[in-house]
């Protein structure tokens, strides 16, 4: 009776987990949508919504435990790569004397502007993420009848 009450509460979790995981992932997706209108003269940078991406990020950490291995191993990719490359960045802002030559606001706006830009530049990693999010949905469905 504890071994089915344990995987009982681990199926729910697991459920609520890619439930919480595809409702983010499409709020995400519906504010990245407003990039597709704006102007020449912006850079596409500047409409990143990382509120949300941030939210996508905090929630896959929280629930790696009931993720598939091939969705946490595409994540965990992007998120390698990307963090790198910001690190990359902020370290050569760094040495170029940009913390110690501006106001803390405008290193603030520099480093949220980077790591808009690289999380840009890395959409093709950030993509497949994303679409191993609809095969694990879609094999779930499959599985359980859903």
């Amino acid at each position: 009776y504890m071994l089915i009450k344990a995987y009982r509460n681990f199926f729910n979790s697991k459920m609520k987990a890619y439930l919480g995981l595809a409702k983010l992932k499409q709020e995400f997706l519906n504010k990245l949508h407003v990039i597709d209108f704006i102007p020449e003269d912006y850079q596409p940078s500047e409409f990143l919504p990382m509120t949300e991406l941030d939210s996508l990020i905090n929630f896959v950490n929280k629930n790696r435990i009931y993720l598939s291995e091939n969705l946490i191993s595409k994540y965990d990719e992007w998120y390698t790569i990307t963090a790198q490359k910001i690190s990359a960045e902020k370290l050569k802002y760094y040495n170029d004397g940009g913390y110690s030559r501006y106001s803390e606001m405008e290193v603030s706006s520099y480093e949220d502007s980077c790591e808009r830009q690289v999380y840009l530049d890395n959409q093709n990693f950030f993509q497949i993420f994303l679409d191993e999010i609809d095969m694990d949905v879609k094999a779930l469905r499959k599985k359980y009848d859903l």
